[in-house]
Formats: C-alpha cells, structure tokens, sequence
C-alpha cells in the first residue's frame, strides 16, 4: 500500500488533474490510494483478471469519492479494448475474489481434511459445477501467495471467517509449495481428520 500510494501521489504531481488514474488491484482499499492525491474524484479501481489478454472482464471498483464521469472513462476505456465491465463499491475483494477466494480456501481445507485429493477436488468442481477449471488448479495459476495475501488482505479488513487462510495454506506458501505440490508431499504431516 505504502508504494502504491507514493505512485499515485507522484502521477498526481506529473499528470494533468482532469486525467483519471486507476489502479489495478484487488486487495487494497482503492479510497486510500485516492486520498494520496488531490484528485479522489478522479481516481478508480480497474481490476483487470489474469491473463488479461484472454479475461473479458474488469471489475471496476469505485470508492466513495469517485465520479460518475470517472466511472464512464473507465467503462468506455474498457469497451474500446473488448472488455467486459461490472461495478463494484470499493470493497476488499470486489465482487470476483470476494465470492473466489472462499471457494479456493473452502478447496484447502478440504485438503487438508484428507476429504479428497487435489485432482478429485478439481475434477469434481469442474464436471459437478460446469467450471472450466477447479479451485486448486486456479490457485497454481493465480499463485498460491497471491491468493494467500489476497485472503489475508480481505480477512483483516472483514474479519469474515470465511476468508480466512487455512493453516495448510499458510504453510504451503512458507515452504514454497507454489504451484500446490500432490498431496503425498504434505498428508505425512496433516493425517486426515
């Protein structure tokens, strides 16, 4: 947060002040990268999903001080691109990761259960929920510390439980187990309850 407040507050010194300025992220509160400059009106979340070359969709997260017309350069900016947009209040999470991340977490712990193995976990969100890909094959494509953090960011900010990372995943992402390794690597240590 700390580098990205000093950015804006830099683009606010060197960019005219009728240019909007968005931010891509999912995790940080985007009122306090606004309030780093002299331009809160001007200054919008634009989450754009991975990979963005192939993801239709940018969440746009607006803040309370966020104007109508910053919202419109950002939907017209993504729909001169082939974007899809949704609006979204600014919000930990937004609405993708807020609704994701407890599915990808709920995958963990159903791992670190012992319910089922990682393929079956995948196999059973993608045939079971029409999914093109599972919970914990899309945690090795976002990244594992990615999603961590991005758990973590949201559970401090909400204390919602369902946030919360579980203790396989913190670990997981300790020792480096980024992509999420067969779960023969780790069972040794976490028996199934």
């Amino acid at each position: 947060m700390d580098l990205k407040r000093s950015v804006f507050a830099e683009l606010d010194k060197i960019i005219p002040a009728d240019i909007v300025l968005a931010t891509n992220t999912s995790d940080f509160p985007v009122i306090d990268i606004a309030m780093a400059t002299n331009r809160p009106n001007k200054v919008v979340g634009a989450h754009f999903f991975n990979p963005p070359t192939s993801m239709k969709l940018i969440e746009i997260a607006r803040t309370i001080t966020t104007s109508d017309e910053t919202v419109k350069v950002i939907q017209e900016f993504a729909k001169r691109i082939g974007k899809e947009t949704v609006l979204a209040k600014d919000t930990p999470g937004f609405i993708v990761n807020r609704l994701g991340i407890p599915s990808m977490l709920e995958a963990i712990r159903r791992l670190e259960n012992g319910i089922a193995t990682r393929d079956d976990i995948d196999n059973a969100v993608k045939w079971g929920l029409n999914h093109p890909i599972g919970p914990l094959a899309l945690l090795n494509f976002i990244g594992l510390d990615s999603v961590y953090h991005g758990a973590t960011s949201i559970y401090e900010e909400t204390h919602d439980p369902q946030s919360a990372p579980p203790v396989l995943m913190k670990k997981m992402v300790v020792a480096g187990y980024i992509p999420i390794p067969d779960p023969a690597a780790y069972h040794l240590y976490y028996p199934p309850a």
